[in-house]
């Protein structure tokens, strides 16, 4: 039970999860300086993008909880949406939330 990608493929994958990740802390910018505040953007990303993310990644490695085969499209959302985005919101505002 897995997703069949070979370890160029999974590389790729991975590479671009990252990508996001770090590409991600000017949208937690964006939302902590002009809307959210700091305390609610990182409230919002841990528990409406980070968390969900994660747990998604981990229910996709339960053979047949998904479906019969296996479930690329909460793979997708989980590694390329929401765990990298969570990430780079977290990431952009809990240092500066520390220093306050």
């Amino acid at each position: 039970w897995n997703a069949g990608f070979s370890s160029i493929e999974a590389s790729s994958y991975v590479s671009t999860s990252i990508a996001i990740a770090y590409t991600a802390p000017f949208l937690g910018a964006i939302l902590a300086d002009s809307i959210l505040g700091d305390y609610w953007t990182i409230l919002f990303g841990v528990w409406v993008l980070y968390l969900p993310g994660m747990i998604l990644i981990v229910l996709t490695t339960v053979p047949h909880l998904f479906g019969s085969a296996f479930d690329f499209v909460s793979l997708d959302i989980g590694m390329l949406f929401l765990w990298p985005v969570g990430t780079g919101i977290i990431k952009s505002v809990v240092n500066v939330f520390g220093a306050k």
